[in-house]
């Protein structure tokens, strides 16, 4: 049996990407683009819980996915780190994001959402971006679905909606 080995142990980071040569962690209210040896590039301010962070195919946008109530979905041009989308209303009403994925071309990202309910089981919603024209279309809207994560199959050219 092979013997693991903790090579490093990164405190207080809610999560991490490897992008080339440098990482992306997002720790309370940060988001920060570092080299491998640690050294800062570039820190920005962003206070969203986050629970993974995804970059497309050519490593133009990164996304930070929330595993709590979200109210707010960033995307985050690379590697200069600038907000590019912010996603809070959608005709007029208010969303919690939950989980999303980019298309394999890296030309649209999906994302996942539940409408805002106090006292009710919310309705999901599926947004497509087209990051080209940062333009959105909304899918699923009052069908009465939920779905709770998504995920692209390259083997069936499909998105997933679990």
């Amino acid at each position: 049996m092979t013997k693991l080995k903790l090579e490093k142990n990164f405190k207080n980071i809610q999560s991490i990407a490897i992008v080339d040569d440098s990482l992306l962690e997002k720790k309370e209210d940060i988001l920060l683009l570092l080299d491998l040896n640690e050294k800062i590039i570039k820190g920005v301010k962003d206070s969203s819980y986050t629970k993974s962070i995804i970059v497309n195919k050519d490593r133009s946008y990164v996304a930070l996915v929330s595993s709590l109530f979200c109210d707010e979905f960033k995307v985050y041009s690379y590697p200069d780190l600038k907000v590019v989308i912010t996603l809070n209303r959608i005709d007029e009403k208010e969303y919690y994001y939950k989980d999303a994925v980019f298309s394999p071309d890296g030309k649209f990202l999906y994302v996942l959402a539940d409408e805002k309910c106090d006292s009710c089981y919310s309705d999901s919603i599926l947004i497509k971006i087209d990051l080209n024209y940062q333009k959105y279309t909304s899918y699923f809207r009052g069908d009465g679905i939920h779905f709770d994560s998504l995920y692209y199959s390259k083997t069936k050219q499909a998105l997933l909606l679990l």
